[in-house]
């Protein structure tokens, strides 16, 4: 389920025994964007865009099961959507393989950022409360795709 990478600045490759934590983070906003397409034959085009988030919520939640000698620990954080921010850009070629099915290569960057917020935990009797500074994903998607319009 996890892997151990390091310990103490060595390099290892163990697994983490027992481990069954989980997280799930959800991102919300409104998007301002850019499409752009370019045919380059009649069949063959060029694509991208370009989208920015604003007003970006980030809400978390989770459990550490290997927290307080097994017992695990429950959290919840979450940002100020007004100081939220995301961008997205994505690149892509198409090619018409006959009508109304497409084939098309994509590939997509995205950055969001949530800040300011709380972050709150409960482990055991004992609950925690603390100021929430930032939280961000990056991801990197490539795509191939089979289109099909109706």
């Amino acid at each position: 389920n996890g892997k151990q990478t390091r310990l103490f600045g060595f390099k290892v490759h163990e697994k983490i025994k027992n481990l069954n934590s989980t997280y799930k983070s959800h991102w919300d906003g409104p998007f301002i964007g850019i499409r752009a397409n370019f045919d380059l034959t009649c069949a063959l085009f060029v694509y991208g865009e370009y989208d920015f988030a604003f007003a970006l919520r980030y809400h978390a939640h989770g459990f550490w099961n290997l927290r307080n000698q097994g017992k695990g620990m429950h959290f919840h954080q979450h940002s100020n959507r007004i100081k939220g921010f995301g961008q997205s850009g994505l690149v892509g070629i198409g090619y018409e393989v006959i009508e109304n099915l497409t084939l098309k290569a994509e590939y997509q960057l995205l950055r969001f950022e949530g800040r300011g917020g709380s972050s709150n935990a409960r482990e055991g009797h004992k609950k925690f409360h603390q100021p929430f500074h930032k939280a961000t994903l990056d991801s990197s998607e490539g795509r191939l795709c089979l289109d099909y319009a109706f």
